[in-house]
């Protein structure tokens, strides 16, 4: 059985599937994962121009009095202009400054006479006040993206800016969603008083979603002969397979034996977790299997915790690692000595609330309705004071690069 913390680094440094490459539209490239480095095609601003809508002058004209000569708009070429002594400009936000120009003052800030088209300069200006000077953010041919980053607003924002209408991805991992067990009743369906309504894959389907994970639902596996040829099938047809249930060792969980005659790669069988104990993870041919448990909140709690960072470092993204809150804990908590517990609850400004005082019965979905967030314990750790600093993750928790989310 392995540690939480050795299951998260086996199931993040998986052998990265082949993934061909594609060119998208920047307009549509979000959360898709860089291929390749990607080099500045011009200075980030293009140009100095002014932050401010106000008069623009040269500092050495301090403490004259300067006539106000034209004016500048954004997308004007004022390149070419040559300021005389002591004159100004008015000049907008965006708009290029002229050579001469080293200082901008805001309009509600300055002294001006409109009537004679004079401006008083009463304090002494500060050279670069209000202009942003071309290539201040970015140099020419600097390295502003690189292989393995994930595409958000502000980076295709950035590609945006240096004019860049495409940009070169990785395609998606194709993902196959399966629950399993001859109990399960699809929900709009009746179930009969021996039968429970399938909840796994419609939350996990939407989990997800809200992690910006696309999948396809291929319904329920029955515990049969028709088992082995719908999982051999699917192996060839997608990148990464995600079920529940079959992992543990009752008479029907079939799944672990399925791999094991198709001489599948195990990487996991067990984790050190609660809840979340029985998960396998493995390879055949060269899909990617993660069979979670049966249990709905310990199915989603391996999911949030551990096969979604799974996934996303599958994609080739160096952005993997749950981005954690630190927060404050409103009351003391005892957990399960010896494993890495997770604690369902509620974070808001005041601080993180285990809900129900941190006991969690794995099989009741309503825990997670009534929940937004979730912290990670290790198996160190016996209880937590109130007003402990401790780390939290938002159950739509963005991603980041740094491993720093587990309460240790």
């Amino acid at each position: 059985m392995l540690s939480f913390m050795q299951a998260f680094k086996t199931a993040t440094n998986l052998d990265k599937p082949s993934l061909s490459k594609e060119t998208i539209p920047i307009m549509h490239s979000y959360n898709k994962v860089v291929c390749t480095e990607i080099l500045a095609s011009r200075p980030l601003p293009a140009f100095s121009h002014s932050a401010m809508d106000g008069f623009g002058f040269n500092t050495k004209d301090y403490p004259n009095s300067l006539k106000v000569a034209k004016s500048i708009y954004a997308g004007e070429d004022s390149s070419q202009l040559i300021l005389q002594k002591n004159q100004a400009v008015r000049i907008m936000t965006g708009a290029m400054i002229p050579k001469d120009i080293d200082c901008i003052i805001p309009f509600e800030k300055a002294n001006f006479d409109e009537k004679n088209a004079l401006l008083h300069l009463s304090t002494p200006p500060k050279q670069g006040d209000n202009i942003r000077y071309e290539g201040e953010e970015v140099s020419p041919s600097s390295l502003i993206a690189k292989e393995g980053d994930l595409l958000d607003f502000g980076l295709i924002g950035l590609l945006a800016a240096q004019g860049f209408g495409k940009v070169d991805v990785y395609r998606d991992l194709k993902i196959a969603l399966f629950s399993s067990g001859d109990e399960l009743k699809q929900p709009g369906e009746i179930a009969k008083k021996h039968q429970i309504y399938d909840c796994n894959a419609s939350s996990l389907f939407n989990a997800l979603k809200t992690h910006k994970i696309d999948c396809d639902y291929l319904g329920v596996l029955n515990d049969d002969d028709s088992l082995e040829e719908r999982v051999l099938k699917s192996t060839k047809d997608y990148d990464v397979i995600i079920t529940t249930g079959g992992a543990s060792m009752g008479d029907k969980d079939l799944f672990g034996k399925i791999l094991e005659k198709n001489n599948a790669q195990v990487f996991c069988k067990k984790i050190n977790l609660k809840p979340g104990k029985p998960v396998l993870i493995s390879q055949l041919n060269t899909c990617y299997i993660f069979c979670l448990p049966g249990n709905p909140i310990s199915a989603l709690c391996v999911l949030l915790s551990l096969i979604i960072p799974a996934i996303y470092a599958l994609k080739h993204s160096f952005r993997f690692y749950p981005s954690a809150i630190k927060t404050r804990l409103e009351s003391p908590i005892k957990l399960s000595p010896g494993r890495t517990n997770i604690i369902l609850g509620n974070l808001n400004t005041s601080g993180f609330t285990p809900h129900n005082n941190g006991k969690i019965n794995p099989n009741a979905i309503s825990h997670m309705a009534q929940c937004n967030a979730l912290a990670i314990f290790d198996e160190n750790i016996q209880e937590v004071p109130k007003n402990a600093d401790i780390l939290v993750l938002r159950l739509d928790y963005s991603l980041c690069e740094e491993s720093n989310f587990i309460n240790t």
